[in-house]
């Protein structure tokens, strides 16, 4: 795989300044992300570099709406006579201008896992959902067929064995039963909070080169397995478990996400968590967690949710 990014040369590429003030977004996506077209050009591999900033992509191909990936049967675990190690649930909610996610989730008896497909390859004529459906789908084969393996071991597989074109972001967890642990693996943007008590024990950080260019694995991207924040983390009965895509974190903050799982059943929890986001990012004068860090990116004072797909899925440690 070629890497294309060199954080040097595209110190400044892709960056928007304020214009007097006034809200002007950069939509462009045509700058970060090193991607090879297999189409267009057959002699002369030429690489293209796009920025996935604000990711307000109007969809025109003709995919299957409304079909965002799961490879969950239920909503809810724990049903089976075997006790589980957790109980789980999930709530996806697609961008308003896209006819499908480009999030998948994957919820199963002894781990969890979300991944963002990065939208901007769409414009080369790929579904940006295929990469990480596939990647997923790999994980859960080989979790599947040794439930002992290693974190590290299972990220590389599903990596090197995807054929598809395309990126994706992964947050993955994997309950350890024998001792009470989980590991867990993060690449990008996507994070997760451990929550005892009503407090955080545990928050994962988000892996960006630069300010919203975040790693990610892909068919020609610059990150790879052993670039993914690994940690092994002890936890306890009634422990919860919050995963989600960019699109949660851009528009919550911790505190708002606390008082939720403080006010709300376990049941319904990523379904709370997840509606709460999405009336956020539709806010205009909403100080979020994004238009906050891009303020101090770009030396602007703006407002505003951030517009996205949306995942959020909660695990309960049993």
């Amino acid at each position: 795989m070629n890497n294309h990014y060199n954080k040097d040369n595209n110190k400044n590429v892709g960056k928007n300044r304020c214009n007097n003030g006034k809200k002007s977004y950069t939509t462009t996506n045509d700058h970060k992300l090193g991607i090879k077209t297999t189409y267009a050009f057959i002699k002369n591999s030429i690489p293209f570099n796009f920025f996935h900033m604000v990711n307000n992509i109007y969809v025109t191909n003709k995919f299957k709406t409304n079909q965002w990936f799961s490879l969950n049967n239920k909503k809810e675990f724990g049903t089976n006579k075997e006790k589980p190690n957790f109980l789980t649930n999930y709530k996806i909610i697609k961008h308003p201008d896209k006819l499908e996610s480009e999030d998948c989730c994957l919820n199963d008896q002894g781990f969890i896992a979300v991944a963002d497909g990065v939208g901007s390859w769409i414009k080369y004529g790929i579904n940006p959902r295929k990469y990480p459906e596939k990647f997923l789908q790999l994980l859960q084969k080989k979790i599947n067929e040794n439930e002992n393996i290693q974190i590290e071991e299972l990220l590389n597989y599903a990596y090197i064995n995807n054929d598809k074109e395309g990126s994706t972001t992964i947050c993955l967890i994997i309950f350890n039963k024998n001792d009470n642990t989980v590991s867990t693996a993060n690449i990008g943007d996507s994070q997760f909070l451990i929550i005892r008590n009503n407090q955080i024990i545990y928050r994962s950080k988000p892996q960006q080169y630069e300010f919203n260019f975040p790693y990610q694995l892909g068919s020609n991207a610059v990150s790879k397995p052993n670039d993914a924040d690994i940690a092994h983390i002890e936890v306890k009965k009634n422990d919860i478990i919050v995963v989600g895509t960019d699109g949660l974190w851009d528009n919550l903050y911790d505190s708002q996400i606390l008082t939720i799982v403080k006010e709300n059943n376990f049941a319904t929890l990523s379904e709370k968590i997840a509606n709460e986001a999405f009336s956020y990012s539709k806010m205009k004068r909403w100080m979020s967690p994004f238009i906050k860090s891009y303020n101090k990116e770009f030396k602007c004072h703006k407002t505003g949710g951030k517009m996205d797909d949306i995942t959020v899925s909660c695990a309960m440690v049993c």
